[in-house]
This record gives C-alpha cells, sequence and structure tokens, in this order.
C-alpha cells in the first residue's frame, strides 16, 4: 500500500519554536532543494517501503522516465533535504551522509483516526526540521538539524 501526498510545513505546539508565516505553506522544490519558494509547485510524493520498520522512501509523483527521491544529504550536524535524481545511484563523497531511506509518517498528535501525514526522519534521532532563509525574502530551505545520523 501506498500513501501519497502533498509536504506541508504546520506548527505542532508540542515542538519547538516555529516562524508562523511558513505555517500551512507546502513545500516545492528550486535547485532540488526543498523548501518554501516563491511560484514553486508544492511537492508531491508517494511512499515505498524503506527496508526497515517504520521506514519509508519518499518518491516524487508525477513519476517520470527518471526515478526521483526526497533525501537528506550533508556533512556536520545539518543535512539538506532536496529532490535527487535516481537516488539508489548516487555516489557520496567520504565524510558525507546521503539517506533516502529513512523517513517515517506518523500522526500528529490530537488527530486521532487522520491518516499519519507528520514527516520524520525516521533514522535522525532527536534531530529536528528547521527552515532557513534562501534567496528572496520569504524563501526558506529546509534542513534535518542534529541527532545522530547511521
Amino acid at each position: 500500500m501506498y500513501n501519497a501526498g502533498f509536504a506541508q510545513l504546520t506548527h505542532f505546539p508540542h515542538r519547538r519554536k516555529s516562524n508562523k508565516s511558513l505555517d500551512g505553506q507546502y513545500l516545492g522544490t528550486f535547485n532540488n532543494t526543498i523548501g518554501v519558494f516563491n511560484d514553486a509547485q508544492a511537492v508531491q510524493f508517494y511512499t515505498v517501503d524503506g527496508g526497515k520498520p517504520g521506514h519509508v522512501e519518499l518518491h516524487t509523483y508525477p513519476i517520470g522516465i527518471v526515478d526521483h527521491a526526497l533525501a537528506l544529504r550533508g556533512a556536520g550536524e545539518q543535512l539538506d533535504f532536496l529532490n535527487v535524481v535516481n537516488p539508489a545511484v548516487v555516489t557520496v563523497p567520504a565524510g558525507e551522509i546521503y539517506d533516502w531511506t529513512s523517513f517515517s509518517l506518523a500522526a500528529v498528535p490530537d488527530d486521532s483516526g487522520k491518516p499519519a501525514n507528520c514527516l520524520d526522519y525516521a533514522a535522525g534521532g532527536d534531530g529536528r526540521w528547521v527552515a532557513l532563509p534562501s534567496g528572496n525574502e520569504g524563501e526558506w530551505s529546509v534542513k534535518w538539524q542534529g541527532g545522530k545520523f547511521p
């Protein structure tokens, strides 16, 4: 069974501080970076089993000739959230983290009975999603910060 959906930013009162101007904004892609960008179409995705219990891959929709999936990539304490072409064949330099198989979807607290719609990084320990200013005013790139990495 596949889950499908749009990526949207939502404020969760039980989480850390948020920027209210981002609440409810759909995530889009600009130069393969996932974030909130002016005039960007919302990222649409469907899930595929990630190979470990509770882990999923997020492949973009519509499906084209070449596979695209959402991935985290980088070095250090902050990973970029990216739309990656042919994720299974990406060459990763030594010392860099690259993961596209360890996302999870969970139901938002207080939304019992609704579909699992809260995106998390299942392999990321106690890390968190952050949105940082990027490019033009009102544009933000999304990253995973802190926690542990596979």
